[in-house]
């Protein structure tokens, strides 16, 4: 299983904020906030790919979950990690 973290800027420093999983080649949304999975649901903009540009959606798989971390992997009150491997 594949997934990436997210984590929130607040007061205190980063949280924890959820993650997107990719497990038996699907893409599931795991304890983020309605908003930002609303968000990610409807896809990911892939910026280096010729006009127009192409949506990459969660039913692309790890092509998707390969995008959101490099998507949001440079925001200040949001990040990123990158793709982790984990165990269940």
């Amino acid at each position: 299983m594949k997934q990436v973290r997210f984590f929130s800027l607040n007061a205190d420093g980063f949280q924890y904020a959820g993650r997107v999983v990719f497990e038996n080649n699907r893409i599931k949304f795991d304890g983020l906030s309605k908003s930002l999975e609303d968000t990610l649901k409807r896809g990911v903009v892939k910026w280096n790919s010729p006009i127009p540009r192409k949506v990459i959606k969660p039913k692309d798989g790890l092509r998707y979950l390969k995008l959101v971390a490099i998507t949001y992997n440079t925001g200040s009150y949001l990040k990123a990690l990158g793709v982790e491997e984990v165990n269940k």
